[in-house]
């Protein structure tokens, strides 16, 4: 508790020094910038209102007069800084004293009361100055927090917006470059640990100063015009860093009309820098947690392959290995049915590890962006008639119908996978329809595109389900019953059809059952001259 109240109490001084120096830094400013000709003008408001006082002398107390020597005062001091404004002053008092109060043209006093209004007076003047001063002083730092704030904002709002670093420093550089009406530069490591220009307003900076820009990033301190550290550069410098490391050096240089950067222009910059860094920080951060996401997706997906992959390799593996044991150790004994049967095993175990490296390569190519489609015009009926030739074994234990309008046109797509998008569906609906139930294949057309609905009479989905059956390794489960398979299907599926650019999805029957649809946009008009065996070859 009492080290949280010695830093808080550390952290208001820093703050109350740097609020001390930036009003110094503004006073410091206001003495600078006040010129000869604001002394001669002042000098022309207190002739002014002599030769006013002295038009209403007749007719004024010389309380009144000595009020109306207040006015110069005030608008010296609001418009031309402390020193006008005390000059004002003095100046005030000695017309006064020369051209209104006896003896007149002279700076004696007979009556002593007046040199008591004098003081009054010049203490009221200088006072009044000061405060105006003052009040002029905060109005000034109350603008440049505020211009500080908006350009601390603006920047905030650029980089923030950018996607990543590079697109953060040209940002940066730009904005700072604006703000000073100068020059910036970024400079960051490379592989080898070499500072280069990664980001400039001007190509100037491609030839900075190698060992200065080196020291800022060693040291991690300011360095360069307007410090202790290179102050005969023409270049001012400063660290980019967050608590953990160096980051990189901004390099800024001022405009031709300005000469020296001011204490607000370099807070203002380290709070440039400082933003930067927290920007670098937050993206890098981002991309180290969407990197462990992708690691602990993968790592997620690796287990499920394995455990999917050992499992479906497994069961025909064992399948196979028995059935060759058998014909090998007991060949006499087995009757030609009985070496068929064995032979027919083989041949679905080893059909069925077919499958699954399909749907591995298929897989592998979608993830990839290595799927390369071989679009063809095809009649959608065709690759039907080639899908459920193929399927037949899957089905047997159903009963198929199709349903499709003679009419359908032409689609131009890749036959071979369409043609395995409707066995994975068919298959699909096999596994998980009971066994004597029917399996219904629909197609229409509405002008714009075909639709293939593949029917069953299984359990509906849920509709939490139905979301997730798409990704990868992803299973539904009957109740009280396990289905063999990978979960790569409905995934394959998905990708094909996407890169048709067309539509699938789930949702149930009326009546019982799910239905899984898809489309397949319809292009251009069929060209006159194509064959009227359209799809001839794949369908062999």
């Amino acid at each position: 508790m009492n080290d949280g109240n010695r830093l808080s109490n550390k952290k208001n001084e820093q703050i109350q020094r740097e609020n001390v120096k930036l009003q110094r830094s503004v006073l410091s400013k206001e003495v600078k910038g006040t010129k000869i000709w604001h002394y001669l003008a002042t000098a022309i408001l207190i002739i002014s209102i002599t030769l006013v006082n002295k038009l209403l002398d007749p007719y004024f107390d010389l309380a009144n007069i000595a009020l109306l020597y207040l006015l110069p005062v005030l608008f010296s001091a609001v418009n031309w800084g402390y020193g006008p404004s005390v000059m004002a002053s003095l100046l005030g008092v000695l017309s006064f004293d020369v051209f209104f109060v006896p003896p007149h043209f002279s700076i004696t006093v007979h009556d002593l009361r007046y040199l008591l209004s004098f003081a009054i007076f010049l203490l009221v003047a200088i006072t009044t100055s000061t405060t105006a001063v003052k009040l002029k002083n905060q109005v000034n730092l109350a603008r440049i927090r505020e211009n500080r704030t908006a350009a601390l904002y603006s920047l905030s709002r650029k980089i923030v917006a950018e996607p990543d670093i590079e697109g953060i420093f040209k940002a940066a550089v730009k904005m700072i470059a604006n703000t000073i009406d100068g020059r910036a530069a970024i400079l960051t490591p490379n592989e080898n640990e070499e500072l280069k220009v990664s980001a400039s307003t001007e190509q100037m900076f491609n030839n900075y100063d190698k060992g200065k820009v080196e020291w800022v990033y060693k040291h991690g301190e300011t360095a360069g015009k307007g410090t202790e550290t290179f102050s005969d550069s023409d270049t001012f410098y400063l660290p980019i860093k967050s608590e953990q490391q160096n980051i990189g050096v901004l390099s800024v240089q001022l405009g031709a009309r300005e000469e020296f950067f001011t204490l607000e222009q370099k807070r203002l910059l380290e709070a440039f820098a400082n933003l930067v860094a927290i920007a670098i920080v937050r993206l890098r951060l981002a991309e180290e947690a969407q990197q462990a996401h992708y690691l602990a997706q993968s790592e997620k997906l690796r287990t499920a392959l394995f455990n999917s992959v050992s499992h479906e390799i497994r069961t025909p593996l064992a399948s196979i290995i028995g059935a060759i044991t058998s014909l090998l150790d007991q060949w006499d004994i087995y009757t030609r049915k009985d070496k068929q049967s064995l032979l027919q095993t083989m041949n679905e175990s080893a059909l069925r590890m077919d499958r699954l490296v399909k749907n591995l390569l298929d897989m592998a190519r979608l993830e990839s962006g290595r799927l390369e489609l071989k679009l063809e015009w095809c009649d959608i009926q065709d690759i039907l008639g080639v899908a459920l030739r193929r399927a037949k074994k899957t089905v047997n234990r159903h009963s198929l119908t199709v349903s499709a309008n003679y009419e359908l046109p032409l689609v131009k797509a890749d036959f071979t996978l369409i043609e395995q998008v409707l066995i994975n569906l068919i298959d699909n609906a096999a596994k998980y329809s009971p066994p004597g139930t029917g399996i219904a294949v629909e197609m229409k057309c509405d002008g714009k595109e075909i639709m293939v609905s593949v029917i069953d009479q299984g359990t509906v989905i849920p509709l939490e389900e139905r979301k997730k059956i798409f990704d990868k390794f992803y299973r539904s489960y009957y109740p009280n019953k396990k289905t063999e398979g990978t979960g790569l299907g409905l995934s394959i599926c998905k990708g094909i059809i996407d890169a048709h650019d067309g539509r699938i999805w789930a949702e149930p029957r009326n009546g019982g059952g799910n239905q899984f649809l898809f489309t397949l946009p319809l292009s251009e008009s069929v060209p006159a001259d194509l064959p009227l065996e359209v799809g001839e070859e794949n369908v062999r």
